[in-house]
């Protein structure tokens, strides 16, 4: 069966067999449909259901079926072509310089903030690790830090060799500054004692064993190498970009990237900024910085050049009097380029704050208020705000999920933007303030504070970067707005916000435009007024390229967009760029409402369940009574007797402007609270009464419950840890038939983690199964594990620092049992065999 031939499914398993869930509709308006990832992908699910019902209105309590997941959900919840176990060591074949800095594992040990030093010879390299915790030189091996290849290696640490030697070293306590390159010569700073010192860094061999030699030197020493040194990275990649169609109001423009380039390296991008004169800075996940050139209106000459290497998961970037500040996993660095040589020599520690040891724990995007704070999130820490001297840290809000993207608006609203997942029923737009919980980590008692908006998963499954227009009046309708990326969908959306109630509420609206890359970050250019995002490959996303760096060019044609939305206790307001035709806008038959919640709770996102009917999945759709064009000609009421706050709304219509253009309309608010009943028109309906007015956020919390002490005494003990890069500890252990096993499982990963042994040949089939298991309520209290006569035991789900024991007699009939973890999209790449012999 071809893939658009395949049925969609609802998400409790059913076929659904409307055309609104066909993945060969909805094509027309996007960009990029031929590609071999978008061939079972299923465009704009709630506008065509929506306007399928327009046409064929549904009976009286008839549930709608939800979104059917990522591809139809034929293939789990990460959707036909899922990176979850993608493998590709193309990060180790990468020229990434002599100095790395990287969360290192090795020898049985994780040095948070390591800092590499590759000396020795090409032929013949020796690595040495310096902690700047401890301001020492700690160990060595012969050869280079190696990579991972899980998701090209964003999801790891980074390796040291197989032979690591310790070396003789003294703590000291002081405050690492940064480090200098030279060409060949390496130097570090730091303060101690009060004192600022730099150290040259060579090896010496003493005996045939390497060591580390730190000789002490001065600025002027260090300035005369720079000053002399002859630059690393002198290649070049210049092209022609590639402006967009202008038959629409907003275009996207193409600026070529250097994806083959001598250094190999990988052009995962994830952040961008501009200097004064309009070149840009870009830095990669993989750890470079280049500079882009040319970056004019017609795009006719763009040039890259390599500016920086080596640098930890740089996934923020902003530039501040010229100067490159980027955001890595272990610190914010401040970039200079003393000798004007177009690199990178002095790499400045601007601000330290803890770091984590997980592979899948970023610290994202950066930006800045009008008063010089730098802001960035991270899921460990949560949101955080820094001085203009980076000398210290706050945190805003914190249980915020794998957050991607941060914003912030002139007036010091800040917003980010955590992924689906676990106490994160959706992807979602909150305001970071005041301490706030969004949910991450939630104990039963403790009080989960609901987002700006959450944003349905065909609309974004995996969020991305978050810019504010607020000062970009030449920007057309758009100006002032917020406007979202989509990682997940390789798209982006405006998110509107209501604060007339009280309390600020969000409504999604999705725009056109298809980016070729998983859009990171966005930002405006100051030169030119219009928006530009860089983006990457990595997971659970629909990206064409393995980086891209796109403009997203306002063309002044006429846009017709809703900007402004408010919420009555009888119904929404709408307010669009442009004057309505007041037959179409008040014609009922052009207006669709339909609504479902969400439910917080350990497991992985959730099913969109009815309001109405609690326990089934689907969405209602809520009658509208009337709609009216208020005196501006812009603003249209739609009055909806029975709105209530609810999770997720969607307001669904066919307009016509004033000009008689055609368009459609799809607002995705979350109802947190109804403002004032709207009276501004005669013969509205009589108010509901005893409607509630806040929202009351759906939280499933895990019964307090003691796992039981296994029955079974004895047995030889075993020890199985899940460890960062969605790995256990072990490959495979043996055991002899029908021997007793005290199995105990140690998660010392950040997600969570369960381990399932199986029969030969069926670790798919149970895989699989327990993707689909995203759509059981009670999918966590079942550990995940799908009720299948292949599973032989297993352990709970466990979180990270947690442990498990499962006490078991081994199977008889010898073989190789395959051992999985069933936490959605984990199983795929996080296996070994248990041995019976």
């Amino acid at each position: 069966m071809h893939a658009l031939d395949a049925k969609p499914e609802t998400q409790d398993g059913k076929p659904i067999d409307l055309p609104y869930a066909d993945p060969a509709g909805g094509r027309d308006r996007h960009d990029h449909t031929a590609a071999a990832v978008n061939e079972s992908r299923i465009y704009d699910f709630y506008e065509r259901q929506a306007a399928w019902y327009l046409d064929h209105p549904p009976e009286p309590g008839e549930v709608l079926p939800a979104f059917p997941g990522l591809d139809g959900g034929r293939w789990g919840h990460s959707g036909r072509f899922s990176q979850n176990s993608h493998q590709d060591d193309s990060w180790a074949q990468m020229d990434v310089g002599d100095v790395v800095a990287c969360t290192l594992r090795g020898a049985g040990k994780v040095v948070p903030k390591a800092l590499t030093f590759q000396l020795g010879t090409d032929e013949e390299p020796v690595t040495f690790v310096f902690n700047p915790g401890t301001l020492a030189f700690e160990s060595y091996w012969r050869g280079r830090v190696r990579f991972g290849d899980r998701r090209w290696g964003i999801v790891e640490n980074v390796y040291a060799g197989d032979d690591v030697q310790p070396l003789d070293f003294t703590a000291r306590q002081g405050e690492f500054l940064g480090y200098f390159l030279a060409g060949g010569a390496r130097f570090i700073h730091y303060r101690l004692d009060g004192g600022e010192r730099i150290e040259e860094v060579t090896m010496r061999e003493d005996g045939g064993t390497p060591g580390v030699r730190r000789r002490p030197v001065t600025m002027e020493e260090v300035r005369a190498a720079i000053d002399g040194a002859k630059p690393e990275w002198t290649w070049t990649f210049t092209a022609a970009g590639e402006r967009g169609p202008d038959d629409r109001p907003y275009t996207i423009d193409t600026i070529p990237v250097p994806l083959e380039n001598p250094y190999r390296a990988l052009m995962f991008l994830a952040g961008h900024d501009f200097f004064s004169d309009g070149d840009a800075a870009v830095s990669t996940i993989m750890g470079d910085v280049w500079i882009v050139k040319g970056i004019d209106a017609g795009l006719r000459e763009v040039t890259w050049r390599r500016f920086a290497a080596g640098l930890n998961q740089p996934l923020g970037l902003v530039i501040v009097d010229d100067v490159v500040h980027v955001l890595c996993k272990d610190r914010i660095l401040r970039l200079h380029d003393l000798n004007d040589d177009g690199e990178a020599d002095h790499f400045e520690n601007f601000c330290d704050y803890p770091t984590s040891i997980g592979g899948h724990d970023y610290a994202t995007d950066l930006q800045r208020d009008a008063a010089g704070n730098f802001y960035f999130s991270t899921k460990h820490i949560g949101t955080v705000k820094v001085p203009p001297d980076g000398k210290s840290f706050e945190t805003l809000a914190t249980g915020i999920r794998n957050p991607n993207g941060i914003g912030v608006r002139r007036d010091g609203m800040v917003v980010t933007a955590p992924q689906e997942g676990t106490w994160t029923p959706a992807s979602m737009i909150l305001e970071s303030r005041d301490g706030r919980f969004f949910g991450l980590g939630a104990k039963r008692g403790r009080t989960i504070d609901p987002p700006l908006c959450f944003v349905p998963r065909g609309v974004d499954n995996s969020t991305g970067g978050l810019v504010f227009a607020d000062h970009r009046s030449g920007w057309g309708p758009l100006a002032g707005q917020l406007l979202a990326m989509s990682y997940g969908n390789s798209t982006h959306y405006a998110v509107l916000v209501d604060a007339s109630t009280g309390v600020k509420q969000g409504a999604a609206v999705p725009l056109r435009g298809d980016f070729l890359a998983a859009p990171n970050r966005a930002r405006f250019s100051p030169h030119d007024g219009q928006l530009y995002v860089t983006g990457s490959e990595g997971w659970g996303d629909y990206a064409i390229e393995e980086g891209c760096f796109q403009r997203v060019r306002y063309t002044a044609k006429p846009a017709d967009l809703p900007v402004g939305f408010r919420i009555h206790s009888n119904g929404i307001a709408v307010t669009f760029s442009r004057p309505l035709d007041r037959a179409a806008a008040e014609q009922v038959s052009n207006w669709f409402a339909q609504q479902w919640n969400y439910q917080y709770a350990g497991q992985y996102g959730s099913p969109e369940f009815s309001v109405h009917k609690p326990d089934t999945i689907g969405h209602d759709s809520v009658a509208i009574a009337s709609a009216r064009v208020l005196d501006d000609a812009r603003t249209v009421f739609v009055e909806i007797p029975d709105l209530m706050p609810v999770m997720q709304f969607h307001l669904h219509g066919r307009l016509v402007a004033s000009d008689g253009s055609r368009f459609e309309v799809n607002l995705f608010p979350t109802v947190k609270r109804l403002g004032p009943r709207f009276d501004g028109a005669p013969g509205l309906v009589a108010a509901v009464p005893n409607k509630p007015r806040d929202l009351v956020l759906r939280i499933r919390w895990p019964e307090p419950k003691k796992r039981d002490e296994p029955k079974l005494q004895g047995g030889r003990a075993i020890t199985m840890k899940a460890v960062t890069g969605l790995q256990f500890d072990r490959k495979e252990f043996t055991v002899k038939a029908g021997e007793r096993i005290r199995l105990l499982f140690e998660n010392t990963d950040v997600i969570p983690h369960n381990l399932v042994i199986v029969k030969p040949g069926t670790a798919e089939a149970i895989g699989r199964l327990a993707d689909g298991m995203l759509a059981d309520p009670n999918a966590i209290g079942k550990a995940y594990v799908p009720d299948h006569p292949g599973v032989v035991f297993h352990t709970a789900v466990i979180n990270g620092g947690d442990k498990d024991l499962v006490v078991f007699d081994a199977p008889r009939p010898p073989g190789r049992y395959p051992y999985i973890c069933t936490f959605p999209g984990h199983w795929m790449i996080m296996r070994g065999e248990m041995i019976v012999e």
